[in-house]
C-alpha cells in the first residue's frame, strides 16, 4: 500500500454500512430475497477488527474486555429492556415474544436459550449474533492471557474445540445450536484476513481487478445464498472481499469527502441499525403502511422507505444513546 492505514479504515466502515443495509433489505422479505450474507460479513469484519485491536501490544486484557462490553452492552441492554417492558404492558403487540423474566435475564447475559415461539433467539431477536460475538471475545480474552503472540492459532484451536464440544451436546439444546456452527470459523477468517492483507500477493493486484472482485463477490453471495453452508457461501467470499476492499483504501479516501463520510457514518451506526431495524420494519408494516393507500401493498417504494427509516433510526439512536454511553463509560471506568 502506498500509505500506512490510520486506525479508522474507511473501507471497513463502508463494508459495515453495506452489510447492515443488505440485512435490512433481507428482513423486508421483498423479492428477490437476499441479504442474509450481511451477517457473515459482519462476523468476518469482527475478526479482522479484533485482530487489529489486539495487534497493539499495549492493549491489556482488562482494557480489551472493558472496550468490548462498552461497545456491545449499553444499547443492547436498553433495547432489550425496552422491548421487555413493551411486551409486559402490551402482550398482544408482538406475536413472537412474551414477558418471560428468565428469558429476559438470559438475553441480557448472552445465554443461548430456546424462546417461547421456538428458535434459539434472545428477546431482541437480532441479538442472536451477539451470542457468537461475546463467545468470540471470551476466546480472545483467554488467548491474550495464555499466548498473545500466537493469538490467531490459539483462536483457531479454541473454535475447533468449541465446535466439537457442541457436537457432543444434546442436538436439540440451545448451546449445541450455537457451538456446533460453522459461523464460529468466520471470526477466524477475519483474523486471517488481517494477517495476510498486506502480503505481496494481494498488494500486487491491480485496483481495477480488486474492485471488480468486490462487485462479483457481492453478486455471488446474493445469488447463492441458502444453497450451501454459510461458511462457504458467506464466510469465505467475505474473507476475500474484505482483503480486496482494503486494497482500495487509498482510492476510497480520494473520493469526495461528503460522499465517503456519509457511508462511513452509516457504518459507524451499523450496530444500532442492525439491532433496531426489525422493529422499525414491523412498526411500518403494521401501523403506517396499511393506513396509506399508496403504500398499502408491498412495493419497491415501501422497501425503500423501510430501509431509509431503519438507517435513520439507527443513526439517531447511535448519536443519542450509543455514542454518549460509550464515551461516558470509557471516560469514567476504562482501565489503563
Amino acid at each position: 500500500m502506498s500509505m500506512s492505514k490510520p486506525n479508522k479504515l474507511y473501507s471497513l466502515q463502508i463494508l459495515r454500512a453495506i452489510a447492515s443495509t443488505v440485512v435490512v433489505y433481507f428482513h423486508t422479505f421483498f423479492s428477490p430475497e437476499f441479504g442474509m450474507f450481511g451477517v457473515d460479513l459482519f462476523f468476518v469484519l469482527s475478526g479482522f477488527v479484533i485482530c487489529m485491536v489486539t495487534d497493539n501490544k499495549s492493549t491489556s486484557v482488562p482494557r480489551f474486555c472493558f472496550d468490548r462490553v462498552a461497545r456491545i452492552v449499553p444499547v443492547y441492554w436498553l433495547m432489550t429492556s425496552g422491548l421487555f417492558l413493551l411486551v409486559l404492558v402490551k402482550p398482544d403487540l408482538l406475536n413472537t415474544s412474551t414477558a418471560d423474566f428468565g428469558n429476559y435475564l438470559k438475553s441480557l447475559f448472552f445465554i443461548p436459550h430456546i424462546r417461547e415461539a421456538g428458535g434459539v433467539y434472545p428477546l431482541l431477536m437480532p441479538g442472536w449474533t451477539l451470542n457468537y460475538e461475546m463467545l468470540f471475545y471470551a476466546v480472545i480474552g483467554c488467548g491474550l492471557i495464555v499466548c498473545r503472540n500466537a493469538l490467531t492459532r490459539f483462536t483457531g484451536v479454541a473454535m475447533l474445540v468449541l465446535y466439537l464440544l457442541g457436537d457432543s451436546l444434546n442436538e436439540e439444546g440451545a448451546m449445541s445450536h450455537v457451538l456446533h456452527s460453522s459461523l464460529l470459523f468466520e471470526f477466524l477468517l477475519g483474523m486471517l484476513a488481517y494477517r495476510v492483507k498486506d502480503s505481496k500477493l494481494f498488494c500486487s493486484i491491480p485496483k481495477s481487478v480488486a474492485f471488480g472482485l468486490v462487485i462479483l463477490l457481492f453478486i455471488l453471495m446474493g445469488l447463492f445464498e441458502n444453497r450451501a453452508d454459510r461458511l462457504i457461501i458467506g464466510g469465505i467470499p467475505s474473507f476475500i472481499l474484505i482483503i480486496m476492499f482494503y486494497q482500495l483504501e487509498d482510492q476510497i479516501r480520494g473520493i469526495g469527502d461528503r460522499a465517503v463520510q456519509f457511508f462511513v457514518h452509516i457504518g459507524d451506526a451499523s450496530y444500532v441499525t442492525y439491532l433496531s431495524h426489525m422493529y422499525v420494519i414491523a412498526f411500518l408494516n403494521r401501523l403506517v403502511f396499511p393506513r396509506i393507500p399508496i403504500l398499502s401493498n408491498e412495493s419497491i417504494l415501501t422497501v425503500g422507505i423501510s430501509i431509509c427509516l431503519s438507517l435513520i433510526c439507527g443513526s439517531v439512536i447511535y448519536y443519542l444513546v450509543d455514542q454518549p454511553s460509550m464515551s461516558f463509560l470509557r471516560s469514567r471506568f476504562r482501565p489503563q
